[in-house]
């Protein structure tokens, strides 16, 4: 079984801490103590691997947001979901 990156693992367990909904990446690097560069790369990967998400709509300080799949269902009711599916976002 193949390792998983540590920093991987650390950028998916903020993404899915129930005190938010969606992250930065400031937040991120905050709470993990990783650089913003390495928050982000990590983000890359994620995203690649359809493990995150970015929403399509930004913070109140136009930084982009970010969740995982299983955090924004939980934290997302269906009909919020279906109708962000229709006009093909995250939010």
């Amino acid at each position: 079984m193949a390792e998983i990156d540590p920093k991987l693992e650390l950028v998916v367990a903020a993404l899915e801490d129930a005190r938010h909904k969606w992250r930065t990446v400031n937040g991120v690097s905050e709470q993990t103590s990783l650089s913003k560069e390495d928050v982000f790369e990590a983000l890359i990967q994620l995203i690649d691997a359809d493990v995150v998400i970015r929403s399509t709509v930004p913070s109140a300080s136009g930084e982009a947001l970010y969740a995982t799949h299983d955090h924004y269902k939980r934290f997302t009711s269906l009909s919020k979901r279906l109708g962000a599916a229709f006009r093909n976002r995250s939010e």
